[in-house]
């Protein structure tokens, strides 16, 4: 439907990410919220990349599954030839 926010929000909320990286779809995410007169409590992602331009982990929890520091022996190629 491409909207903002889908559905009816019910404060707080915990916005959801795939792959963090400089925050700025999060951010984007939370004026939304707030837009909505609702509050944001913390911020959930599949993978932090781990970007240092990001900011959002300086004003919200932030809990990812997996670091991209996680999968460094991967991205290297390491696993991949054993």
């Amino acid at each position: 439907m491409q909207k903002k926010i889908e559905g009816n929000i019910q404060d707080p909320v915990v916005i959801v990410e795939d792959v963090m990286t400089t925050g700025n779809s999060i951010r984007m995410a939370i004026d939304a919220v707030r837009e909505h007169g609702a509050s944001v409590s913390g911020v959930v992602c599949v993978i932090d990349r781990q970007d240092p331009r990001n900011v959002i982990k300086d004003h919200f929890e932030c809990s990812p599954l997996f670091t991209h520091s996680e999968f460094e022996k991967f991205i290297e190629g390491e696993l991949l030839s054993k």
